[in-house]
């Protein structure tokens, strides 16, 4: 954004509280993965900490969904709006549905239907976030609309690690805590990175305000 630009008051505060949720959940990914590295857990930890983990991203993924439906935000395409909201409906129902049946994942006749489901969903959602920025980089360059500069840029890392993490939980699912670690692990480093990265722009933009 050109120095001589200013952002209205309201969009300040919009725009670091907007950092600051991404900055929670940058840190969410990240204290997951590094709880998999250091505990190496079993299996049946693992899906406790991802049902934790599900629960808080969640969340946060509702508060990011709110300011993206803001008024101050309506410059942004509605299937952004629409993609948040279902990608945090999604990780709150997985995160209920582990903690309060945690033999889902102890049974092979439904944890492979469970996987199955998680990776299309997730894959689907990163196809539609995707297309979202894509409609959206656009946007800014026709109309030079800032609204959702600082998350639009980190969007297609996340969306790519949705959708390769979800192919491969569809297409292979893993058998053991060897493998789901490694694979989770994966996914939350991609997805910190990209909420770093939105986290710190959306920061500066408060910042310059």
């Amino acid at each position: 954004m050109p120095n001589s630009e200013r952002l209205p008051r309201g969009n300040r505060g919009a725009e670091l509280a907007l950092g600051i949720v991404l900055l929670a959940r940058a840190t969410a990914a990240i204290s997951l993965v590094s709880w998999l590295t250091i505990r190496a857990p079993d299996w049946r930890d693992v899906f406790h900490g991802i049902a934790l983990y599900a629960l808080l991203d969640g969340g946060f993924a509702l508060l990011t969904a709110a300011l993206f439906a803001a008024a101050r935000y309506r410059g942004g395409p509605v299937a952004l709006v629409v993609t948040t909201l279902v990608d945090a409906i999604v990780r709150i129902s997985l995160g209920f549905a582990l903690s309060t049946r945690p033999t889902i994942a102890e049974v092979p006749m439904t944890v492979v239907p469970l996987f199955g489901v998680v990776g299309a969903t997730a894959a689907l959602l990163g196809v539609i976030g995707i297309f979202s920025w894509a409609v959206a980089h656009h946007r800014r360059q026709r109309e030079h609309s800032i609204a959702y500069e600082a998350f639009f840029d980190p969007i297609p890392i996340i969306a790519l690690v949705s959708i390769v993490i979800g192919a491969r939980l569809a297409i292979d699912p893993p058998a053991s805590a060897a493998q789901l670690r490694p694979l989770v692990a994966a996914g939350g480093i991609g997805v910190a990175i990209g909420f770093a990265l939105a986290a710190a722009g959306s920061l500066m933009e408060a910042r310059r305000a």
